[in-house]
């Protein structure tokens, strides 16, 4: 693979992860939920949650789908076109 297209691929999985991320914790929050309950719900460790919310790593599909479980939620995946 040529390195720009990596460079570019690599810049919007972050993007994207660093979106859900986001969205997470704002729900989070607004349900009052502590990043210990997450932990308990998602059998994460407490750090591992606050690693998770830091965007310091782009997570797996299997850890984004068991947070937003834990609101109460589900993720979707939408396939767009191009701008």
């Amino acid at each position: 693979m040529e390195e720009r297209k990596k460079i570019e691929y690599d810049l919007q999985t972050q993007e994207i992860s660093d979106g859900i991320v986001q969205a997470l914790i704002v729900e989070r929050k607004r349900q009052g939920f502590t990043q210990q309950k997450i932990a308990d719900d998602t059998g994460m460790k407490t750090s591992n949650v606050t690693r998770f919310e830091s965007c310091k790593y782009t997570p797996t599909l299997d850890v984004l789908t068991r947070y937003a479980d834990a609101l109460g939620k589900k993720l979707r995946i939408e396939l767009v076109d191009k701008e």
